[in-house]
């Protein structure tokens, strides 16, 4: 017979090898002969949690805390069960005791901090983050995974703060400077990022993902030829990379160079293996390719074939589940109950920030990038900060996610924290008293769903709405390579595209001038056509004072590191090239021309 310590470690090795079910059997095994070893229980628990069966975990872990308050891996692997459950409040307790008697834990202040930030504590939160990084030894592993931790929980800053600490000992540490790279990326550092990965290729000139990176943060910059220099050194390293290729194509294509793209992308392609990585990135780029030089059909195809083969084999991304959210949205929230809530928001609210948004392609980048040449004014390029409004929301009021009662049961106190969390949230995307005096413009297009949250907290906001015509919106959407997601995984055809913008803008017919929020809409063809009308009408419905500044927008923008699609044509002055697009794609538009027609016509657009 296996001794007791036999089934304890077959059962911690097959837990660390991802066997759940042979862990559970062993653990159990080894619990009913030792029921009191509560490290075997905590292990459990944890296992339990991972596998979520966290009720489960909760049953087995409670007892053993209540009995024995002094266990405290059992309270700790307790307490991140309640957490999976959103039962915040008993968790934080539990930390705070595991802290109370086991102080020099990293782990622990880390979870605690983690807890409070998530239910708005955010001063005491940040006094546990530093704890858990004070007690973090000076020892790489510790560092790079309370760096990782931090940066899972959306905090880049501090996961930056545990790899320079790893660097300070290990400046030669490569991976630890393309973590920090990516940390200082997150959080809008670009030019720091951009030495980071410098610093990363004098230990290493021929790190091909450095290059790349640098590369894109360069293009995204407007420095095109930095950018080719440093795609050319990456593909030096891999020359059969198709997503290098692309972005050189890219390049190529931006320099007026289409058809020297093309036979880039085409030899590339012809002789690429099956299931090359980054042959879809190449073939999206090679339909924007075909689109420059006029061969539009051949340019769809290729666009749609590059978008299946993004996709992935069926059921790796659930398509059903953004459409679900923007319908529930509807139902969740009709005008009549929004237009109960308080006109107002509570005493002592301070200035609401603006919001820009529409639907990807409409012109949200290039309303933002005229917006944030004038003075007073500062915007959030996609920060997704009303999602964390509605989650806060959510926890505040318990209950069925479907009912709308999240925001309807929100107290004056509750709408003050909201609107201080957005206040620090901006914040820490743009750093450090950067909206201090300024005008805040959270842009981003989705937002159009979360309107809800913009009546219920920001009453007194101005909302900007970017209008396109629907049909060059949903050519453009399709064309364009976006990082998937379940909101962005609906370009994958034009169909899936035509119809959730259908289910978004038929949000905005529905709530607009109905729910008593101020807002323009603002027409891209008219930003294109008459810059300065435009820009004067929106600049006077935020109450600001006109400036020339505006005009010179893709002047004044060219060092800013921009994240969207939208890079690089706002780096340009305007042009009317985009408009009308959609005739060269009318024929693949025929399956989706009646479910637009509402839209276009809606909207003041005719053929």
């Amino acid at each position: 017979m296996d001794s007791m310590n036999d089934i304890l470690e077959l059962a911690i090795g097959a837990h660390r090898a991802g066997d759940a079910l042979r862990a559970e059997s062993a653990y159990r095994a080894f619990l009913s002969r030792s029921p009191d070893h509560h490290g075997a229980s905590a292990m459990l628990g944890q296992l339990l949690t991972e596998t979520n069966r966290r009720a489960d975990a909760i049953a087995l872990l409670e007892p053993i805390v209540r009995e024995h308050p002094r266990a405290v891996q059992a309270r700790f692997r307790l307490a991140m069960a309640l957490l999976g459950e959103r039962r915040d409040d008993e968790a934080i307790d539990h930390l705070r005791e595991a802290v109370r008697q086991r102080d020099p834990e990293p782990q622990l202040h880390f979870w605690l901090g983690a807890a409070l930030e998530r239910t708005n504590r955010r001063r005491e939160a940040e006094r546990c983050f530093r704890e858990a990084m004070s007690r973090t030894i000076d020892e790489r592993e510790p560092l790079r995974q309370l760096a990782l931790q931090f940066h899972q929980i959306g905090r880049p800053e501090l996961s930056a703060e545990c790899l320079e600490r790893v660097l300070e000992r290990r400046p030669d540490d490569v991976d630890s400077l393309l973590k920090l790279a990516g940390s200082f990326r997150l959080s809008r550092q670009n030019e720091r990022a951009i030495r980071a990965l410098e610093s990363a290729l004098t230990h290493d000139p021929t790190l091909a993902a450095a290059h790349a990176a640098i590369a894109d943060l360069h293009e995204r910059g407007g420095r095109v030829d930095l950018a080719r220099h440093h795609a050319m050194a990456a593909l030096e390293s891999e020359p059969r990379n198709l997503g290098l290729i692309a972005m050189l194509a890219r390049l190529d294509r931006r320099d007026g160079r289409a058809a020297e793209a093309a036979e880039r992308l085409g030899r590339a392609l012809r002789s690429a293996g099956p299931t090359q990585p980054g042959e879809a990135a190449a073939r999206v780029e090679l339909g924007h390719v075909l689109d420059a030089m006029g061969e539009y059909a051949t340019a769809f195809e290729s666009v749609a074939s590059g978008k299946q083969l993004a996709m992935g084999p069926p059921g790796r991304i659930d398509l059903g589940a953004y459409p679900s959210r923007v319908a529930r949205r509807g139902s969740q929230y009709p005008p009549e109950v929004m237009r109960g809530w308080p006109a107002r928001p509570p005493e002592g609210a301070g200035q609401a920030p603006a919001f820009l948004m529409g639907f990807p392609r409409s012109g949200t980048t290039l309303t933002e990038q005229v917006l944030s040449s004038h003075p007073r004014i500062v915007t959030t390029d996609e920060a997704e900060l009303l999602d964390v409004l509605l989650m806060a929301a959510r926890e505040r009021a318990p209950g069925p996610e479907d009912d709308g009662a999240d925001l309807e049961a929100l107290t004056d106190t509750d709408v003050l924290e909201l609107r201080a969390m957005h206040t620090a949230l901006a914040e820490r995307s743009l750093g450090a008293g950067s909206i201090e005096g300024r005008v805040v413009v959270d842009k981003l297009p989705l937002n159009t769903i979360n309107l809800p949250v913009v009546r219920r907290v920001f009453p007194d906001a101005k909302v900007l709405f970017a209008l396109r015509d629907p049909r060059d919106v949903c050519v453009s959407c399709f064309f364009q390579w976006f990082e998937l997601n379940a909101a962005m995984a609906q370009f994958h055809s034009i169909e899936s595209t035509a119809e959730l913008y259908a289910s978004v803008m038929g949000l905005w017919l529905k709530w607009r001038g109905e729910i008593g929020l101020e807002s323009h809409e603002t027409r891209y063809e008219d930003l294109v056509e008459d810059l300065e009308g435009a820009a004067r009408r929106i600049i006077g419905f935020l109450d600001l004072e006109w400036t020339a500044d505006l005009l010179q927008f893709h002047e004044r923008g060219a060092p800013r590191t921009i994240s969207t699609p939208s890079f690089a044509s706002v780096r340009e002055p305007l042009h009317a090239r985009a408009t009308q697009r959609w005739r060269h794609y009318a024929r693949q538009l025929e399956p989706v021309r009646e479910r637009l027609a509402p839209f276009v016509s809606a909207f003041g657009y005719q053929d």
